[in-house]
């Protein structure tokens, strides 16, 4: 740029708009987090450190109610306890790790799709549901019939 404009964004410092930048997503990541039920979630169900179980990277995950869901990108374990849940480190913050365990799901529903299953989990008394697909899917519909089968 040349002229006036060139020498006035020159004189702006970089730093501030960096620092707005992140405060921004910070309070888009968490407004996301309440609005689909995550940060609701988390409290309900907090993840101990460690959950035994089958874990899966980079998973699809998506949270949230009928009306809106939030789609992340997550790390997954399926065990006896339940499903622990974790979002990468960029929102963590927001969205704290989560364990959902068997006792609060009421059904899992089952959609095949041309290239994945998904899976949507209904939890016992809350709005919001829990969508999974793929490897993930298939674990946490196993897993859930040989808990739910045991319990019987």
């Amino acid at each position: 740029m040349t002229g006036h404009a060139g020498r006035l964004i020159a004189l702006l410092p970089a730093w501030p708009w960096i620092v707005a930048g992140v405060v921004v997503w910070g309070l888009v990541s968490f407004m996301l987090s309440l609005t689909s039920g995550w940060w609701w979630l988390a409290k309900a169900f907090p993840a101990p450190p460690d959950v035994d179980g089958e874990r899966f990277s980079f998973a699809f995950v998506a949270v949230g109610s009928e009306q809106l869901s939030v789609s992340h990108r997550a790390r997954a374990t399926v065990g006896a306890a339940g499903i622990g849940l974790s979002v990468y480190l960029s929102s963590r913050l927001s969205n704290p790790p989560l364990l959902i365990p068997w006792r609060e799901v009421t059904a899992i529903e089952e959609t095949p799709g041309l290239l994945r299953t998904t899976a949507t989990l209904r939890l016992r008394g809350l709005p919001q549901t829990i969508r999974l697909r793929g490897a993930l899917a298939h674990c946490a519909l196993e897993t859930w019939a040989r808990v739910r089968h045991a319990a019987i």
